[in-house]
C-alpha cells in the first residue's frame, strides 16, 4: 500500500476515553494528551514517538477548547456525563426517508 493511500485510510476517533476518563482528543492529524498535554502529528508519527506541542501551540489551544466542548457535552468521566439520554423506545417513530415501495 502507498504511504498516501495508508495515511487516507487512517481514522481516528475524535475523543477517546480510557476506562471512564476522557483521555484524548483529535482533530485531522492531531491528537491531543490530555493529562500530558503531548500533541502528535499521525500524518508524520503513527507511533506517537515525537511529541510536537512546542511548535503548534495553535493546534495545542485548538484541541484543548475541543476537549473543554467534549467535557461540557459528555462529561470528564463516563460516570459524570451531564447530558443523559434516555436508552428505548421513542414515541411515534417515523422513517425519516421512506423507501419507495412505502406509501
Amino acid at each position: 500500500m502507498r504511504d498516501g493511500a495508508r495515511r487516507a485510510s487512517l481514522i481516528v476517533p475524535p475523543w477517546y476515553y480510557r476506562r471512564n476518563d476522557l483521555e484524548v482528543v483529535s482533530a485531522g492529524q492531531w491528537e491531543l494528551l490530555r493529562k500530558t498535554g503531548k500533541l502528535f502529528d499521525l500524518q508524520q508519527d503513527l507511533g506517537e514517538t515525537r511529541d510536537v506541542s512546542q511548535s503548534h501551540l495553535s493546534v495545542v489551544g485548538r484541541l484543548s477548547e475541543y476537549f473543554e466542548d467534549v467535557t461540557r457535552d459528555l462529561g470528564h468521566s463516563a460516570e459524570s456525563c451531564p447530558r443523559r439520554w434516555a436508552v428505548g423506545g421513542v414515541e411515534d417513530p417515523r422513517t425519516l426517508r421512506p423507501y419507495a415501495d412505502e406509501d
